[in-house]
């Protein structure tokens, strides 16, 4: 008789194992008696992977954005060790990328489009505040479309 039918509540942790790339619990041994604080740490341990590698963990230059009703406002915290002439910031409709030293790279979206030529940067104490104009929605005029018969 298989584990499925003898336990109803039988989970196959391989298909987590795919999903995350690394074995759950006991180093993938599905017999090992279930752990609770065990799969917590394992669970915190994949979390934390997953955020370092999308740069909310660990990142060299956090960062928060902010909306107003004009604007968007990002402030990133620089290392102190980190001059304002190493910097180089470009924006575009839908994000802001930050160039440092060592070629790395925070890129940030934005909620909204912004219109990337009206972006100021202000480097002071630490922190480079990026600031830019959202998109103004023109109204749509309808547009006559005519019928060909």
């Amino acid at each position: 008789m298989s584990n499925q039918q003898q336990d109803p509540f039988f989970t196959d942790w391989t298909i987590f194992e795919r999903l995350f790339g690394n074995p759950f619990q006991d180093g993938g041994n599905h017999a090992a008696p279930f752990d609770p604080a065990a799969l917590e740490k394992q669970m915190k341990t994949m979390v934390e992977q997953s955020f370092r590698q999308t740069g909310f963990i660990n990142s060299q230059y956090s960062y928060e954005c902010f909306e107003t009703h004009n604007q968007i406002i990002t402030k990133f915290t620089i290392p102190s060790n980190v001059k304002p002439k190493q910097l180089k910031l470009s924006l575009t409709r839908f994000q802001a990328e930050l160039q440092g030293p060592n070629l790395y790279k925070q890129t940030v979206a934005f909620p909204v489009p912004v219109d990337p030529y009206s972006g100021k940067a202000i480097f002071k104490n630490s922190i480079l505040q990026v600031q830019a104009r959202k998109m103004l929605l023109d109204k749509e005029e309808p547009y006559e479309v005519a019928i060909r018969y």
